[in-house]
């Protein structure tokens, strides 16, 4: 699963070539910069190492974040110039569109547990979860999981909820 925010899908000119080689070495401590290139440096060591890729789902809250973040993957390929046989089967890697209906609002300035655990952070439980369907791949069952052809319909249902509450909250005409 990812959730970087819609701003962590992107690419970073930082990550080139030589940091590219530096990510391929498990003896080496530099990491790419961007959510894309580290994935990429994962789903390319998993299958230089012959092990088949990994289910990708994105989280991020983009219409069609799954082939958003594929086409990051298969620029960065690019950029790196990995071999053929690697974007071949980086192509492969299941990465189906998202929507979810969660907050996460971040870590809060006062909670009891603050001074204990430094990674605290306020998120609300899955009410809803549509993730489009890929041939040949399960997943796990959950009663907030809904596979779908589509996660389009229901983005915009709840862009149009969304909006409209707002709306009706914040315009509100004089009388």
């Amino acid at each position: 699963m990812s959730n970087t925010t819609e701003a962590g899908l992107a690419l970073d000119p930082a990550d080139t070539v030589d940091k590219r080689h530096a990510a391929m070495r498990s003896s080496d401590s530099q990491a790419p910069s961007s959510y894309p290139a580290k994935l990429l440096a994962v789903l390319a060591h998993r299958l230089e190492s012959g092990l088949p890729p990994v289910t990708v789902l994105p989280c991020e809250l983009l219409e069609d974040n799954g082939p958003v973040l594929l086409e990051l993957l298969r620029i960065q390929a690019d950029i790196w110039k990995l071999p053929q046989q690697l974007r071949d089967a980086i192509d492969t890697c299941p990465v189906p569109s998202t929507l979810v209906d969660r907050i996460v609002s971040g870590r809060p300035d006062e909670h009891p547990l603050l001074a204990r655990d430094k990674l605290l952070t306020v998120a609300e439980p899955y009410a809803s979860w549509f993730i489009e369907e890929l041939p040949g791949v399960d997943l796990f069952p959950h009663a907030a999981i809904s596979i779908t052809d589509d996660v389009g319909d229901y983005a915009l249902r709840k862009v149009r909820i969304l909006n409209g509450a707002h709306t009706a909250l914040v315009v509100w005409p004089d009388r």
